[in-house]
């Protein structure tokens, strides 16, 4: 079972690092190279303006997608199914706004295209392993760890509602969880750094040099923030 999740695993990292890769791909072409090449001051207004029709219309013929993230995690939560049927226009779906210039991240197309990827898995290895079941939960940890970078926060974040009962013993699961993370983070950093296709998410930068001053500033704004919070 460590072995399948762990495959499992590593597949949810390229599919993410796939989906990245072409969309950064897209805004490079669309907003670098033609951009540069037309030299037209009205080129963005051009461009949204298509993207919208194209959007609208592809909504139009296959219906809205892709659905928010939230939505996706409560279902599963839930123990509902997420279908398998239609990933390619799930993907295709997330990867038009992002290239056409919308305000929303990629977190929602790879969620949903991920977690109902695991739900194939599940059902087409029920067989030969009956805590397939916990694939969705497991796969959705995974992805949150992989989509957000941040593997102890995907990990809480699933453990936090693990109140029902399981297919595989509670300790047992947690330590899938870790396995499932940890490979997708891997694969994804790996093919990130040997073929380019980083995160869309936006990150700070380091922190250089703090002064005294901000440093005795850090409490009573942590206090302020917890108090307005």
């Amino acid at each position: 079972m460590s072995l399948f999740v762990t495959v499992l695993g590593g597949t949810i990292g390229g599919i993410t690092w796939a989906l990245l890769f072409i969309m950064n791909l897209g805004i490079n072409f669309l907003w670098s190279d033609v951009r540069n090449t037309v030299n037209f001051t009205l080129y963005p207004v051009l461009v949204c303006a298509f993207g919208g029709l194209l959007i609208g219309l592809w909504e139009q013929r296959f219906g809205a997608y892709p659905r928010e993230m939230a939505e996706i995690l409560n279902e599963v939560k839930k123990g509902e199914r997420i279908p398998y049927n239609n990933l390619h226009v799930i993907g295709i779906s997330a990867l038009l706004p992002l290239i056409f210039g919308g305000s929303l991240g990629p977190e929602a197309g790879l969620t949903g295209v991920i977690v109902g990827l695991c739900f194939w898995f599940s059902d087409r290895f029920k067989y030969i392993f009956s805590e397939t079941a916990e694939l969705p939960q497991i796969g959705m940890a995974a992805t949150i760890g992989v989509i957000f970078g941040a593997p102890l926060f995907a990990f809480v974040q699933q453990i936090e509602d693990e109140n029902k009962p399981t297919a595989i013993p509670q300790n047992l699961k947690m330590m899938m969880y870790f396995v499932g993370i940890l490979s997708g983070y891997g694969v994804l950093t790996i093919l990130q750094n040997t073929f380019g296709g980083r995160l869309g998410l936006g990150h700070f930068p380091a922190i250089e040099k703090i002064t005294g001053v901000e440093w005795a500033a850090a409490i009573p704004l942590a206090l302020i923030g917890v108090t307005a919070g």
